[in-house]
């Protein structure tokens, strides 16, 4: 067994053990279904890693669609004040989540790139790209905002596309990043003149 494998494995026991707790937390009916959320994304994420590091993306994809929809799960419980640990987190609110769990996409991104791990980088970018879109379509952030994070994620997956050798979308990544920049610079420009 190689290292890769080894570590693969303890990132699987300690999402394998989270996960459990999560079922626990939904199975006890007297325990809050916010902790059984929480316990899922936490499960989620370290079997996200698990399943990268083993190239298993089918069930890669499977711990996107859970922590997505484990995340959807604990906002939606906090905001119709249906759990009893709503006191803990009532400063937050959809967008500061939102605008946190963006933030840290962008950190993974830079690391990635600083690093040179072009699939975590366009893991990374992607992630922007879904999340600042949705955020946008539903007014969670702003359409200023959703620009600059598009810039950012193309930017991001820039190293990855040229690794693949795809200078279509190498030259698309260019092509976007300054019609975004003209139009962040044209509405900075419209905003001082009022």
């Amino acid at each position: 067994m190689t290292v890769d494998v080894v570590i693969s494995n303890l990132y699987s026991l300690v999402g394998t053990l989270l996960l459990t707790g999560s079922q626990s937390a939904f199975s006890i009916q007297t325990l809050d279904k916010s902790y059984g959320y929480f316990l899922a994304i936490l499960g989620s994420i370290f079997m996200l890693v698990t399943f990268y590091r083993l190239n298993s993306m089918t069930f890669f994809l499977f711990n996107v669609f859970w922590l997505l929809i484990s995340i959807y799960g604990l906002m939606r419980l906090l905001e119709n004040n249906k759990s009893r640990i709503k006191p803990i987190f009532q400063q937050f609110k959809t967008s500061q989540i939102t605008h946190f769990f963006l933030l840290f996409l962008v950190l993974v991104a830079l690391i990635a790139n600083i690093f040179g791990n072009d699939n975590w980088a366009s893991i990374a970018a992607v992630s922007i790209f879904v999340v600042s879109y949705t955020a946008c379509s539903y007014g969670v952030i702003s359409q200023s905002k959703y620009i600059c994070l598009s810039v950012l994620a193309n930017l991001a997956s820039l190293q990855h596309f040229i690794l693949i050798q795809n200078y279509v979308a190498s030259v698309q990544v260019f092509i976007v990043v300054f019609i975004a920049s003209y139009g962040m610079f044209s509405n900075l420009s419209s905003s001082k003149v009022k």
